[in-house]
């Protein structure tokens, strides 16, 4: 993790403050490790907005694609997004 930083920074002049788990995998030990190294943030893979209850090492998020067309990215976001397709999943999955 630091000699990515390290490397991340050097190339882009500038320091890096946000890290992302690769794949979402992490941990209570990597949420540590990447604390650690200086990191001040770091995004998980679980949807959501960011609120006051947000863990700062487990940011969620929302994901932005290409395909995107105006509309769907700016309701994206907001918690719009968020509250509309968490209810097609907890309607998919029953939860």
């Amino acid at each position: 993790l630091n000699d990515s930083k390290n490397l991340i920074e050097k190339k882009l002049k500038m320091k890096v403050h946000s890290f992302c788990y690769p794949s979402g995998d992490m941990n209570i030990e990597s949420k540590v490790m990447v604390k650690e190294v200086g990191y001040t943030s770091a995004c998980s893979i679980k949807m959501g907005t960011i609120s006051k209850k947000s863990d700062i090492f487990a940011l969620e998020r929302v994901g932005i694609n290409i395909e995107d067309d105006l509309p769907v990215f700016s309701m994206k976001t907001t918690k719009l997004w968020t509250l509309i397709t968490s209810k097609r999943r907890q309607d998919y999955y029953g939860t």
